[in-house]
């Protein structure tokens, strides 16, 4: 039960950071809309959800930020947001953001599923 429920996280994980760059940065929720809409029950449909969208968002930021140009970025995005500098922290808030998305729209698929005629 378990091994798939992996699988389908991993799975939606790994698309996610393939085509973030050719696709809107918004079109992951759409990815866990259709988990939502399969998962089994409400709890799973809102752990995954946020788990596919903490974990992309976050690999592919730790990504970015280990390059060599990058940290500048970050470093100077969290001086203007955080007024401190402290990317890591950043691409955490930034990472729960995107969770939170996606647990809304893992939600919402739920709700189509299981909507009463």
């Amino acid at each position: 039960m378990y091994t798939k429920t992996i699988i389908k996280i991993i799975a939606s994980i790994a698309l996610i950071i393939l085509v973030g760059d050719i696709l809107p940065w918004w079109w992951f929720s759409i990815i866990t809309l259709i988990i939502g809409y399969i998962s089994t029950s409400s709890k799973e449909s809102i752990i995954n959800g946020f788990l596919i969208g903490f974990m992309s968002w976050f690999i592919m930021l730790i990504y970015l930020f280990n390059n060599a140009t990058n940290d500048q970025i970050f470093s100077k995005m969290s001086m203007l947001l955080l007024e401190k500098n402290a990317p890591i922290q950043l691409i955490i808030y930034t990472s729960l953001i995107s969770g939170i998305i996606g647990l809304l729209s893992s939600w919402v698929g739920w709700q189509f599923n299981n909507r009463e005629e």
